[in-house]
């Protein structure tokens, strides 16, 4: 939305509120809509969580969109590289190197209210296994941290 793009997200139903509150003007519950079966395109598709299939995410692009995987495997990884080689299609599914002047724009961003970053829960470092625990529920309302406190 920071540069002027239409959003629509992919939720459950008890996160309508919040994905909307974030910015988004469209929300697909996946509960009531196989996005199999969707005939909208995208020009960007931002894989976060790894639930959806490689094909579905491919199928909801146009002809020239723009796979992101947040979080993929070694197959997703090798499919993507292919798409992008065969087809005008692009998958990015690179590690992303940060830089200071990145982390300097995400604080002026969430500064001016653009960018809410969302925290479900906060655990202290002695706490790790179960925040990871936690986290492989797959229920979380936005990010997991980890307090880590100097002696």
């Amino acid at each position: 939305r920071y540069y002027g793009a239409k959003v629509t997200s992919v939720c459950g139903p008890t996160a309508t509120a919040m994905v909307k509150d974030l910015g988004a003007q469209d929300v697909i519950d996946y509960t009531k809509t196989d996005l199999r079966n969707l005939h909208q395109k995208y020009d960007v598709v931002y894989e976060a969580v790894g639930k959806l299939s490689f094909s579905t995410c491919v199928k909801l692009l146009n002809k020239k969109g723009t796979l992101i995987l947040g979080s993929p495997d070694f197959i997703q990884t090798l499919r993507g590289a292919w798409k992008s080689l065969t087809s005008k299609q692009k998958v990015v599914t690179d590690v992303v190197s940060q830089h200071a002047d990145d982390i300097n724009f995400l604080k002026r961003i969430v500064d001016e209210g653009f960018y809410k970053p969302v925290v479900d829960r906060v655990y202290p470092l002695d706490k790790l296994v179960d925040a990871h625990r936690y986290v492989e529920q797959g229920s979380k309302k936005g990010n997991v941290s980890i307090s880590i406190m100097a002696a």
